[in-house]
């Protein structure tokens, strides 16, 4: 089977670019704002994100990875301007 690119390195820096400003834009502003990933990959998603975001905005963004394997379910409550997700976490 032949091999295709779906993005190059500079499709995808343009991409993370581009997420990086619509992360900023529907949080309305970097306030309260914090970026989480599923490790591997997401997690180093999220650290490019929170560079851009410091190099377009200036703002110190918090960021960490998410082991999801310990959490039990999820719900998503969806309001008028944004989707909160609510992660249930068991108890130690």
């Amino acid at each position: 089977m032949p091999e295709h690119i779906l993005m190059d390195g500079a499709a995808v820096a343009r991409t993370l670019v581009r997420l990086s400003h619509e992360v900023v834009e529907k949080n309305k502003g970097t306030e309260g704002l914090c970026l989480l990933g599923i490790p591997r990959r997401g997690e180093i998603v999220a650290r490019r994100i929170q560079a851009l975001i410091k190099k377009f905005y200036g703002a110190e963004v918090p960021c960490a990875g998410i082991d999801i394997g310990n959490i039990e379910r999820t719900a998503v409550a969806e309001e008028p301007d944004s989707v909160k997700i609510i992660l249930y976490m068991p108890k130690p």
